[in-house]
């Protein structure tokens, strides 16, 4: 195997290793949004949306609820990224960009958060105290936002 395969394969096997491990190490969103990036709370909260709409599906969760929840996350979206155009310039298009990338790789924590509840407990989010904290506080920004 050659340097750079090798140092491919090591990259990898941290990365399959970090990630479901770091989506167990999430920290309530009412703790760190005292401390974060300013963006940070409303694209977290797109991305609980993202995730839950992911998890639980269209068919499950239905035409009405999922709509809903899918105007909440794009409202979440663009206000994360109004608020890093306020505070770091540039232009909207791109900070959209960037809040729907921060979005994905916060979707993919709950995510994997999720599966390994399910896999553990048979629940996804049901007793999980972090993705239920959240959701209240997410429910409670989005509402402001309406």
């Amino acid at each position: 195997m050659g340097t750079i395969a090798r140092s491919a394969f090591f990259s990898a096997s941290l990365v399959a290793l970090a990630g479901p491990a770091s989506s167990q190490d999430m920290r309530p969103l009412a703790e760190v949004a005292v401390n974060a990036a300013a963006p940070y709370a409303p694209a977290r909260c797109a991305g609980l949306y993202q995730a839950m709409m992911e998890w639980i599906g269209i068919d499950r969760m239905g035409d009405e609820t999922w709509g809903q929840m899918d105007t909440a996350r794009e409202s979440l979206i663009m206000f994360s990224a109004w608020i890093a155009q306020d505070t770091s310039g540039g232009t909207i298009e791109r900070q959209v960009e960037l809040a729907v990338r921060d979005v994905r790789n916060i979707a993919d924590l709950y995510l994997a958060r999720m599966e390994a509840n399910y896999a553990s407990g048979g629940q996804a989010f049901g007793e999980d105290d972090v993705i239920q904290g959240d959701l209240t506080l997410c429910k409670s920004i989005t509402e402001t936002l309406q």
